[in-house]
């Protein structure tokens, strides 16, 4: 029958986990063949938006530069008289974040210019040019309050020709140079100026801060693309900004020279900027992001995204990414195989849980069968041992609350006879192995004159005190003792540590005394009642059950009518009505 169990519950379950993971592989490939084209679209889509959103948090922190190194309203400086004071403000400008924005420097419309280079968290340098066409000048200082070293020359400069000088200088606010190559780095750099105006609105000069796209390029690689996927950023008239499938540069004897999209050496990123410009010519409000489909020079079919970065100073980039399409197809083939794998390990761990589970829940219900088995040959006392919360947990509480039921006494709540014998029986067995057996005792108590009570107070009153009977013997016995009702007025005592006939006596004695005291009994009144106690020790009395009882049982009629016969012969006696 377990097995059958087992059976019944394992299998379906194991079969019901392998089809439904064998569906689910089946289903995702089918799925993903059909939904590949929407999940390439939405990955690359989701690319260029991380590639524009590393590109416009880079270019936007150029804005936060500028407006502390010279916030708008701030009056021009005098360079001979201000200095100071700008280099303490470009110096906290430069702060912002001295990775890509650690040069800011301001040029008066006379020529002269003031610029801090920041070298390190603590080193920087000032720089500074007399007038049109001077030779420049610098010197290293640590922290905004530093005071400048040795200044040493460096190459002559005319501000007023500058690239960033000429475009703020023609414009009313902030405004991208052209992107050029930084000879001292060979790297890009992009600079972003702000004209300055005086008091009578003309031009005083011009704040800038330059942004290098050295690291533009590394936090590009950074947003993972698949294997075979490529992603660049371009000018608005293609050139190449930066990329992770070319060069963006050129290296030659006279220095680097700046690539475009279609000169790079790639087909594919050639063909996609020719795309991009294609979709971009005729529609001037075209939805971005944009995505779109090209064959590859191979033959392979290629999807592609891109959108457009802007700023409010001219700023106006365009980010391409493109992966093929086997590379999605090829996670569809992997994410099949981890599938099947999964269903295998799937199932071997369903048949695992399933055995763990079927262990679970037999083991306690065969707890519960061998319990109720000793039950229905008499042994009340079989212990269940499940403490569960679910529905198991719930039979065996109330298997346990029947057995609690067949072992008391439904009156008086204390245990019945069946409990009493089985105790004592247990005893007795145990005891008679031990060498000389150690003594216990048994106590037979029987209610005098019940029937009185019953005839002249009703069933009810005695109920109640047998119930009162009951109380008053639990509360002057040992916890350890045992009270049992054994049949109508009749009660036993099993105590527990009895060494001796002396100590039995001892207990009576009590037991009497707390039974002779007036019992006030709710809707009776006040009711007066006396027992007849008789004792047996084992093993002097018995060596069994039965001889033990019998013998308290008659010693305790010898005393119930030698009482009686005391009470005959005392004038009197009797008339209290409990005895």
């Amino acid at each position: 029958m377990a097995q059958s169990l087992r059976r019944v519950l394992i299998v379906p379950y194991a079969l019901l986990v392998l089809a439904l993971a064998l569906t689910i592989g089946v289903s995702s490939y089918q799925s993903g063949v059909r939904a590949v084209e929407i999940i390439l679209k939405n990955q690359l889509v989701e690319k260029v938006r991380r590639i524009g959103a590393v590109v416009d948090h880079n270019v936007a922190l150029a804005r936060t530069t500028l407006d502390v190194a010279f916030p708008q309203g701030m009056p021009p400086p005098s360079l001979e008289q201000d200095t100071p004071e700008l280099r303490k403000r470009f110096w906290l400008a430069t702060g912002l974040d001295l990775e890509n924005y650690n040069n800011v420097y301001y040029g008066s419309s006379s020529g002269q210019l003031v610029g801090v280079l920041r070298k390190s968290a603590t080193a920087g340098s000032l720089r500074v040019v007399d007038g049109p066409g001077a030779i420049g000048r610098s010197a290293p200082f640590s922290g905004p309050a530093g005071e400048p070293g040795e200044f040493v020359p460096t190459y002559p400069t005319n501000i007023l020709q500058r690239p960033w000088f000429r475009a703020a200088a023609n414009g009313a606010a902030d405004v991208w140079s052209p992107i050029y190559v930084d000879l001292s780095t060979n790297e890009l750099v992009g600079t972003r100026s702000r004209p300055v105006f005086g008091a009578d609105g003309r031009l005083a000069g011009v704040v800038a801060t330059d942004i290098s796209l050295k690291n533009l390029n590394e936090q590009l690689f950074s947003v993972q693309m698949t294997s075979h996927g490529q992603a660049f950023v371009m000018e608005s008239d293609g050139t190449l900004i930066a990329s992770t499938a070319s060069p963006y540069l050129r290296r030659t004897d006279g220095g680097p020279i700046r690539l475009a999209a279609a000169d790079a050496g790639n087909p594919l990123m050639k063909a996609l900027s020719a795309r991009v410009f294609d979709l971009l010519a005729p529609h001037g409000s075209i939805e971005l992001p944009h995505t779109f489909v090209l064959k590859n020079v191979d033959g392979s079919v290629v999807f592609a995204a891109f959108t457009k970065v802007v700023d409010d100073a001219g700023l106006n980039w365009i980010v391409v990414a493109a992966a093929p399409r086997a590379d999605f197809m090829q996670d569809v083939a992997h994410d099949l195989v981890r599938t099947g794998v999964i269903a295998i390990v799937a199932v071997a761990v369903a048949i695992v849980i399933g055995f763990v589970i079927f262990d679970w829940v037999s083991r306690d219900l065969h707890r519960i069968a061998v319990a109720a088995h000793k039950v229905g040959e008499g042994d009340f006392d079989a212990q269940v041992g499940v403490e569960r919360g679910d529905e198991i947990g719930e039979l065996a509480r109330s298997f346990e609350a029947m057995q609690h039921r067949l072992r008391t006494d439904r009156l008086t709540r204390i245990a019945n006879r069946e409990t009493l014998v089985r105790r004592v029986d247990g005893e007795v067995a145990r005891r008679l192995h031990d060498e000389p057996p150690k003594p216990f005792g048994v106590l037979f108590i029987d209610v005098n004159r019940f029937k009185q009570i019953n005839d002249e107070k009703g069933h009810e009153a005695g109920d109640k005190v047998l119930i009162e009977i009951a109380r008053r013997l639990t509360a002057t016995v040992r916890p350890s003792d045992l009270v049992a009702r054994y049949a109508g007025d009749e009660f036993v005592v099993f105590i527990e540590e009895a060494p001796g006939r002396e100590i039995l006596n001892v207990i009576r004695g009590h037991i009497e005394a707390a039974m002779a005291a007036p019992m006030e009994l709710e809707g009776i009144g006040i009711l007066h009642c006396s027992v007849s106690v008789g004792v047996a020790s084992f093993p002097e009395d018995g060596r069994d059950v039965d001889n033990l009882i019998a013998r308290a049982d008659e010693e305790m009629y010898r005393r119930k009518f030698a009482s009686r016969a005391a009470d005959a012969a005392t004038p009197g006696a009797g008339e209290k009505g409990g005895d």
